[in-house]
């Protein structure tokens, strides 16, 4: 797809584009690929366009296939800045300067940047600097890569990579130590839920051994009131017995008594005979 648009960029520049101006076509892909090796386009961006890296000459959006075009008139020094959410401003320069008069009037050129994801813990102010430049080359009679600033620029942005390195080690160690907080925190609140399960058990446990006692107290005290009852009833049952007793002695010994006197005392019938006796013996006036 790339192909097929540099040639239809490059056919447009000799049928279409003035005189006197670098025709540029850039667009802007991930870090990483698809499966099968192809470039991500992004499309969701813009690019601003400055003028000795102050003046901003134009800003520039992608078509819907990601593709910026835009035009740079000669003698001129031109920073490119790519601005897309969630990725690092990438931003790269053009120099139209020195290009001879015998140079053609239109030159194009086909540009494209790998977008790097932005890490909050990590100081990119070192990409503020345009990371690549592109000039004219009398040799090739073209535009292409700067290589003494390219040199130059490389200390800077192995010195970006060494960065990168160590915070995504810090970062790591950080996630390991925040994790491992977490775990403890975790730990920690399971440990304080088995505890609180564990006091409500011993509670309960304690509670339910407090009316089992109480139940059994209650059960022994019952028995207890029962056996002294019992042991009541029957020494009144005794007692009962032992006055019955008393009292059938009494009646029997005054039953007895009553036949003694009986039998010492004369009967009804011998006393009505010795009064008809004496009537008998009385002498008659």
């Amino acid at each position: 797809m790339t192909r097929i648009l540099l040639i239809a960029f490059i056919i447009l520049d000799h049928f279409v584009f003035s005189q006197g101006t670098l025709k540029v076509m850039s667009y802007a892909c991930k870090q990483e690929m698809t499966s099968d090796g192809k470039e991500i386009v992004l499309t969701n961006g813009k690019a601003d366009i400055y003028i000795n890296d102050t003046v901003l000459f134009k800003t520039v959006h992608p078509n819907d296939t990601g593709i910026i075009l835009f035009n740079l008139p000669y003698n001129r020094l031109y920073k490119v800045a790519f601005h897309y959410p969630g990725y690092v401003t990438m931003s790269y320069l053009f120099s139209t300067e020195n290009i001879p008069n015998n140079a053609p009037r239109s030159l194009s050129y086909v540009n494209m940047m790998f977008m790097k994801k932005g890490d909050q813990n990590v100081d990119y102010s070192l990409l503020n600097i345009p990371v690549i430049k592109y000039k004219y080359s009398s040799e090739l009679k073209a535009i292409t890569h700067d290589q003494e600033y390219l040199n130059a620029m490389s200390a800077a942005l192995r010195t970006l990579s060494k960065l990168e390195a160590k915070t995504k080690i810090e970062s790591e160690q950080k996630n390991t130590l925040l994790k491992q907080q977490t775990e403890q925190k975790l730990a920690e609140k399971e440990l304080s839920k088995q505890k609180i399960v564990r006091n409500i058990s011993l509670a309960g446990v304690s509670l339910l051994l407090a009316f089992l006692f109480f139940i059994f107290n209650s059960l022994q005290k019952n028995i207890r009131q029962k056996k002294v009852i019992s042991e009541k009833h029957s020494e009144v049952e005794e007692q009962k017995r032992v006055i019955e007793e008393k009292q059938k002695d009494i009646i029997d010994s005054i039953t007895y008594a009553r036949r003694i006197q009986l039998s010492l005392l004369p009967t009804e019938k011998y006393i009505d005979k010795s009064i008809s006796k004496l009537q008998d013996k009385k002498p008659s006036s």
